[in-house]
């Protein structure tokens, strides 16, 4: 940790209604112990007190400390709600809040608590007010609203709330941003599978950044726009897009990203090209596993593509091998939930002609959806035993 002199008297703290990213990096490294040190002065006001245990908080997160970050958020809300109201005060809570519910979204995956946090976040916008800072204030809320809501794939609330950040980004004549919230507004629309509202909104982003000159972002765009084709089944169309996005991102970027190549994969697939998406979806596993990002989403998904090619040609050797491979990854990822593991692992043995040990695995899947209190997997559970059972005695 860089030492840096503690906040003096009257010192203008960090303006707490930017995004952090064009905030300071100073505040990441402050010595925790002057921070502290300030926190118990007598002197240090109850403002200045919430402010400390926001900088604190993002020490914390720098850390990976999000326990400690989550904590400390709290801590700092706890103390701006129990001050005047004014509208430092209120713009500083709303802030806290978002800042609250990412970590709660992408750091603990605590989906229904961020939400709720947001909800009562929300009830303190006044973008009717219509001064600059207060349609900033609400077009930055909505646009975190949105991307947690869309990583907790609840897309119809993404839609809703980056449907907000456009408007409030086009009321500011935001050009920068704007675009840049419609390309996440298309993305939404199409998982929610509104893929008429999907086109015309990723079209009206791509034609500001043409305007604009931003080629980039155009390329990114129509990488959009391939996977709105493809889900509507205009499967060459979208193939011929993405190929055009490939070689345009190979040419700006110097390669193609993971992501892009495992939608062209699914397009080489629609289009019948079984071999051309068989090797491309080997290239993202294996690109997307060598990254060592944690987030290996990519890979699960393309494996998942692969076992299905597998088996339908008769490879169940590769099929089990990418499958166990994948499982064994998942398993040690973080938020990995194995509920469903006795289960499935009851169903391969009973399907293997292993009743016996079928029986076995589905007693200890009982017993452990039982002390979950998971009513409806018990009970899905107890059925398969039935099944077993019957399937012995016969």
């Amino acid at each position: 940790h860089l030492k840096i002199q503690p906040p003096q008297a009257g010192e203008v703290l960090p303006n707490l209604s930017e995004p952090w990213s064009t905030m300071s990096h100073d505040h990441m490294f402050e010595d925790p112990n002057e921070l502290w040190e300030n926190f118990n002065n007598p002197e240090t006001s109850m403002l200045e007190k919430a402010f400390i245990l926001f900088r604190l908080a993002r020490s914390a997160s720098m850390r990976k400390n999000f326990k400690e970050e989550k904590f400390l958020l709290e801590s700092s809300i706890d103390i701006l709600e129990a001050l005047p109201v004014s509208n430092e005060v209120t713009a500083s809570i709303v802030y806290h809040k978002r800042m609250l519910a990412s970590t709660l979204a992408y750091n603990f995956e605590y989906n229904d608590q961020a939400v709720a946090v947001l909800d009562s976040a929300e009830k303190l916008l006044r973008p009717e007010l219509m001064t600059e800072d207060k349609l900033r204030e609400a077009q930055e809320y909505y646009t975190d609203r949105g991307f947690i809501m869309g990583s907790s794939r609840m897309y119809e609330g993404a839609v809703l709330a980056f449907q907000q950040a456009e408007k409030f980004a086009s009321d500011l004549s935001d050009e920068t941003r704007l675009p840049w919230i419609q390309e996440f507004l298309a993305l939404s629309y199409l998982e929610a599978g509104m893929l008429e509202e999907a086109e015309a909104t990723a079209n009206r982003a791509r034609a500001y950044y043409l305007e604009s000159d931003r080629t980039v972002d155009v390329v990114d765009v129509d990488a959009i726009i391939g996977r709105i084709w493809l889900k509507a089944g205009k499967a060459i169309q979208a193939r011929n897009l993405l190929i055009e996005v490939r070689n345009a991102e190979r040419a700006l970027r110097g390669t193609s990203s993971v992501r892009n190549k495992m939608h062209l994969a699914f397009a080489e697939l629609a289009c019948g090209d079984v071999a051309k998406a068989e090797k491309l979806l080997l290239k993202v596993r294996r690109l997307n596993y060598n990254s060592k990002s944690g987030n290996y989403e990519y890979a699960f998904e393309a494996g998942a593509k692969l076992v299905e090619i597998y088996e339908a040609s008769n490879r169940k050797h590769l099929a089990d091998q990418i499958r166990a491979e994948d499982q064994a990854v998942n398993s040690r990822v973080k938020g990995y939930d194995d509920t469903d593991d006795k289960s499935n692992e009851s169903e391969e043995l009973f399907n293997a002609g292993e009743i016996d040990l079928a029986l076995q695995v589905n007693s200890e899947d009982i017993e452990k959806r039982s002390d979950l209190g998971d009513i409806k997997g018990r009970l899905k559970a107890i059925c398969n035993r039935m099944k077993y059972l019957s399937a012995k005695d016969d």
